[in-house]
């Protein structure tokens, strides 16, 4: 469910104060008018989204990257639930949709979800369902959009981790030894994993490819470590260097 960190915060403070810090929480920047000016998404309460992470923009950022790759096919899956004659999963679904939408900020799907919850808890005539479902979609689908147009924004301004290779000459022993330890710790699923990619993007696009690189460091990122080691073992694989089986 939707979490205001503030209210949080007052409400612990209140009930156990022996458990709050001296730091009051209404010092804490959420989300600046800067901020505000730079990130601007139809159909989002960006104001509100960011208040939920305390104003880490990064981490709002991601939030949004994991609504639009889990939400896209809510509407969808609740259908098929529904033809499966499962209803108690339709309505969790619309469950988890609700709650996402107002973590981020998505109130108008938020509403909207929360009416197809009530409507399939209360099992309503699926033709009425099926226009609750259509409006909801719709209002999905455009919001999704919207925010994938602006995450392709904020990727495009900050694309410091990517890059393009350089034409300088590799050193194949100094990258074999490299892709050696990207592999065990992407294997490992180890964190630091993500830190080498990032503090060696410039070598490993010299070697593999800049869109190699990409794909290494977006599956990465998102913390799908087999994604990750698969594609920098065939392209290493491609490219004659050694790998772990």
């Amino acid at each position: 469910k939707p979490i205001h960190p503030k209210e949080l915060y007052h409400a612990i403070s209140h009930w156990c104060p022996d458990h709050v810090s001296g730091t009051n929480i209404d010092m804490v920047q959420t989300a600046s008018s800067e901020m505000m000016d730079k990130l601007q998404i139809d159909g989002v309460d960006v104001e509100e989204g960011l208040s939920r992470t305390l104003g880490n923009r990064a981490f709002y950022l991601e939030l949004l990257t994991r609504f639009c790759d889990d939400q896209r096919a809510a509407i969808h899956n609740m259908r098929v639930a529904l033809d499966a004659n499962e209803p108690v999963l339709a309505e969790r679904l619309a469950h988890t949709l609700k709650g996402v939408s107002g973590l981020i900020g998505a109130n108008t799907i938020r509403l909207l979800a929360g009416q197809l919850e009530n409507g399939i808890h209360d099992r309503s005539e699926r033709n009425e369902l099926e226009l609750a479902f259509a409006e909801c979609d719709d209002q999905l689908q455009a919001t999704i959009f919207a925010i994938e147009q602006v995450l392709l924004k904020e990727k495009s301004a900050a694309a410091t981790d990517t890059a393009e290779p350089d034409g300088k000459p590799v050193d194949r022993d100094a990258m074999q030894s490299l892709l050696t330890r990207c592999q065990l710790l992407l294997s490992e699923y180890d964190g630091e994993a993500l830190d080498l990619l990032l503090e060696a993007h410039l070598e490993i696009a010299n070697a593999l490819g800049g869109d190699v690189q990409k794909q290494i460091l977006r599956a990465a990122k998102q913390f799908d470590f087999d994604a990750a080691r698969d594609v920098l073992k065939q392209s290493a694989k491609t490219n004659g260097y050694d790998v772990i089986d």
